[in-house]
């Protein structure tokens, strides 16, 4: 289950970005550039929900996706989900930042082609690329197939 945080911080961009939005097209901004903007938002909000994991006291983001799978964790599982926490972290803001630089500056079907392919790629490849490094790693583990630990997100929700 999704806890009440996210749902308030899912709102607050449902909300808050075509409320920005309805203002900045009031100052005349274009509104095909805010449209392109709506991925850096994604990204900055994927950003915020996985960095929050990392503060003290919590449970990193992919350790509780690791739980799912494994139950309580190792240590060496523990360090090795946080540290892969922290690479979507970096990728996140990396994507974002990728993003606002093609929206800004990159012709529009640029900016499409990776928005529409190439941002989904990465992220399959960071993906696919993690699963079998983590086979490789640590054979000594049962892992599940990616498809399976979609299903357990997707039947689990995240709290």
């Amino acid at each position: 289950m999704i806890g009440w945080k996210a749902w308030g911080s899912a709102l607050l961009v449902l909300v808050g970005y075509p409320l920005a939005s309805r203002y900045a097209l009031s100052q005349g901004w274009s509104s095909a550039w805010l449209a392109t903007l709506l991925p850096v938002l994604v990204y900055c909000v994927l950003l915020v929900f996985f960095a929050r994991t990392l503060r003290p006291g919590r449970i990193p983001m992919i350790s509780r996706f690791a739980r799912m799978e494994q139950g309580e964790l190792s240590e060496e599982l523990h360090t090795y989900t946080r540290r892969l926490t922290v690479i979507w972290c970096v990728f996140f803001a990396g994507m974002a930042g990728l993003a606002l630089a093609l929206a800004a500056w990159a012709p529009l079907q640029v900016w499409y082609l990776h928005t529409f392919f190439f941002s989904y790629l990465l992220i399959a490849l960071l993906f696919l690329g993690e699963y079998l490094y983590r086979r490789w790693r640590y054979p000594h583990y049962r892992h599940a197939s990616p498809w399976a630990l979609l299903r357990n997100i997707r039947s689990h929700g995240l709290r």
